[in-house]
């Protein structure tokens, strides 16, 4: 049985789809497609999970509290790694130089964490059919 070639849901072009996974294949190989499906998975996941974070921050400041000097240690151990992630942000700043919004500003604008990936899941269902 030959397979069929299908339309890539991110670029739109024709791929010849990996024969193991044919059916849940929707994206060909390159990888900004790659990088599409990706996002549009965690998003999805996020949104089916949205009090994770919250039972998830409780956890992790319990493990801080229990570790107040690892991140300290762990600098001091990587030094290469500060470096260029010193010099790294410093070109992000230098980019986004005026567009970096203050906390609250955002907050208010999106009504809360998750509020504007919900309503761009929302916009893509509505756009697609589904209720």
């Amino acid at each position: 049985m030959s397979r069929r070639r299908k339309k890539c849901r991110c670029c739109g072009e024709l791929f010849l789809p990996c024969a193991q996974t044919y059916r849940q294949q929707i994206t060909c190989d390159k990888e900004p497609c790659r990088t599409w499906r990706r996002r549009r998975v965690q998003m999805d996941w996020r949104i089916k999970n949205i009090g994770y974070d919250e039972s998830r921050g409780a956890k992790l400041a319990q493990w801080r509290a229990a570790h107040p000097q690892y991140w300290r240690e762990w600098r001091a151990q990587h030094p290469g790694y500060v470096e260029r992630n010193r010099q790294g942000q410093k070109w992000r700043d230098a980019t986004k130089r005026g567009v970096l919004a203050k906390q609250n500003e955002w907050t208010r604008f999106t009504d809360g964490k998750y509020r504007g990936m919900i309503l761009a899941k929302q916009n893509d269902m509505a756009r697609s059919g589904v209720t």
